[in-house]
């Protein structure tokens, strides 16, 4: 998912959900950036997704890989997510993601 205003992110993950320095949300300027998003299904086992690299690739395209780690099995349900903020320059690519 690619992400290019604030309305659409905090649509989808709220205002304190990526957390900066003193409990801060973190700020992005969508004037000058934009947020690569990994939305995972919900599931009862530990779940990291980790970022890996962002490069460019052919004809135009950035390539994003992460990671997926599983661990234990919860007594409760978690919905992961990873987001990536990536400088505007970089808008007008395909987002190719590999995990």
């Amino acid at each position: 998912m690619k992400i290019e205003s604030q309305v659409v992110f905090d649509s989808i993950f709220g205002m304190a959900t990526v957390m900066g320095r003193n409990g801060k949300p973190t700020e992005i300027d969508f004037s000058k950036q934009f947020v690569l998003a990994v939305i995972n299904n919900s599931t009862d086992v530990s779940t990291e997704l980790v970022p890996v690299s962002l490069k460019l690739g052919d004809r135009d395209r950035l390539l994003f890989e992460y990671q997926v780690k599983l661990g234990e099995h919860l007594g409760w349900e978690m919905r992961p997510y990873l987001i990536v903020v990536v400088d505007k320059a970089y808008t007008k690519r395909e987002v190719v993601y590999n995990k």
